[in-house]
């Protein structure tokens, strides 16, 4: 767990100051005072390092603060890490990791989705067909928001962004049904 903290300490340190294409495992391993076994030890490679920052910073915390998985507390964890990590996330975005990211996070805000589709939607009007074309539209919108939003290099204030993108998202769902009831 030690190395893993100073894994991941490393990484964010690098990330906010240089493009994280030119870091490699022997530079993390050297930023982080261990060898590279040691780094195999957590991880597989720099993907799933980055893969499991994210899990951990954002979706595993989210499904840690209620038992359903919430989108609101999702966002809220994103929009809160992409603060914290302004340059890290710029960076990230512009670097050869990028669509690894969007897949990552498209995949876990889709997770998100449906099972607000299933607290929801009690009256099964919405096949699972429909609800997972829906779910993935709408993640794909989402991720590409934020991405831009951080492309954008920030351009509008973080709580305009969350403030819009929540109300959305507290009304997708409940618009698809009603979309689907009144048919």
């Amino acid at each position: 767990m030690k190395s893993q903290f100073k894994i991941e300490l490393a990484l964010f340190k690098f990330g906010e100051r240089r493009p994280l294409d030119s870091l490699t495992i022997s530079i993390l391993s050297k930023l982080a005072g261990i060898n590279r076994v040691t780094f195999y030890k957590s991880y597989r490679s720099m993907h799933d390092l980055l893969k499991t920052v994210l899990l951990k910073n954002i979706f595993i915390d989210s499904k840690t603060i209620q038992k359903e998985p919430s989108l609101e507390n999702s966002l809220t964890l994103l929009m809160q890490f992409i603060e914290q990590h302004q340059p890290f996330c710029r960076n990230l975005v512009q670097s050869s990791y990028r669509s690894m990211v969007v897949d990552f996070i498209q995949n876990e805000v889709m997770y998100n989705q449906l099972a607000e589709f299933k607290r929801q939607e009690g009256h099964g009007v919405v096949s699972d067909l429909e609800r997972k074309v829906a779910s993935k539209f709408f993640a794909a919108g989402l991720t590409t928001t934020f991405i831009d939003w951080i492309d954008s290099n920030y351009q509008h204030p973080s709580e305009d962004i969350y403030r819009a993108t929540l109300q959305v998202a507290k009304g997708f769902v409940e618009r698809f049904i009603q979309n689907k009831v009144t048919k």
